[in-house]
């Protein structure tokens, strides 16, 4: 999707939106509002992607979580 293609369907039409969720779900079933996410939809199948993204608070939470 990053590149502009739905794996899915083909279509051309993709929609982005950085830093939209701000909650994910850990490894330990915890939600956590540090984490965020560039999401990808197709606008004619609405498939939906997700990518971590490189905001500071994620990095800062997955490499705590890492180190621990």
């Amino acid at each position: 999707m990053k590149d502009g293609k739905c794996p899915k369907c083909g279509g051309t039409k993709i929609f982005k939106r950085e830093r939209s969720s701000q909650y994910a779900l850990n490894i330990e079933k915890n939600w956590t509002p540090t984490t965020y996410f560039d999401t990808y939809i197709c606008r004619n199948c609405r498939y939906m992607e997700f990518y971590f993204s490189e905001h500071e608070k994620s990095k800062s939470y997955w490499e705590k979580l890492i180190d621990a």
